[in-house]
């Protein structure tokens, strides 16, 4: 699902007096955070930091909690090429049920993948919550004919830095899956896309500048976050 709106442009769902003051917060918010008593507000991006700033606050750009843990590398994004390696994180989510059922559409998506990209050798690293049991996962693939390797690792190589992602590993046709629980960062920074129907992961990979694939799912926030924005939105058929 892809933006059909230009950079900064207000969604169609956004209220009036929000284009008009410039600035999401309600005019009390603003009015407390310009009062003597409030010393310092933190926002978590740079875009509400200098709105806030217009708006006379005394705003602090001091990172974003989000992303100050993932240690950054040096990601040039290339063009694939035929017959290129290519790695793609699998990120679910965190939450039962939600997160098995996430699993289920995101296995069953592979199948496509694979079409897609028949010349090509494919790496998948499903990013699990260290707290989530593996085996139904697990049990999940195989209902889609990944059989699993005697293999515990992966070994990738991107920008020339090596790195080995410790999990059970799968195979099917000329894909891998491995399956990570204490590797997050790196399956991260070692992907070129990813399939996500997380939340705050999904954020953070596309806070890294590489690109989402997702689609609706069963979660809570799917029916009224689809309604707010679906003028803005479309899917790619």
């Amino acid at each position: 699902m892809l933006s059909a709106l230009p950079a900064g442009a207000w969604l169609p769902s956004t209220q009036a007096w929000e284009k008009w003051l410039g600035c999401a917060y309600y005019p009390w918010e603003r009015w407390l955070m310009t009062r003597k008593n409030c010393v310092a507000v933190f926002p978590r991006d740079r875009l509400t930091h200098e709105s806030l700033l217009n708006q006379g606050v005394a705003s602090y750009a001091v990172g974003n909690p989000m992303m100050d843990g993932l240690n950054p590398q040096d990601y040039k994004p290339q063009p694939l090429q035929p017959g290129q390696s290519l790695t793609i994180t699998l990120l679910p989510g965190s939450r039962s049920p939600e997160m098995e059922r996430n699993w289920a559409l995101i296995v069953e998506s592979l199948t496509s993948v694979l079409a897609h990209f028949a010349d090509a050798s494919i790496t998948f690293l499903a990013a699990i919550a260290p707290s989530l049991p593996l085996p139904p996962l697990m049990a999940e693939l195989e209902t889609q004919g990944w059989q699993p390797l005697e293999d515990n690792a992966v070994e990738l190589l991107t920008n020339k830095v090596s790195c080995l992602i410790k999990g059970p590993v799968f195979q099917k046709d000329h894909a891998r899956l491995v399956f990570s629980q204490q590797q997050f960062a790196d399956c991260l920074h070692h992907a070129q896309a990813a399939i996500a129907m997380a939340g705050t992961a999904t954020e953070q990979f596309v806070g890294l500048g590489k690109p989402v694939i997702s689609f609706p799912g069963q979660g809570p926030n799917t029916i009224p976050i689809l309604r707010a924005v679906k003028p803005g939105f479309w899917e790619n058929p």
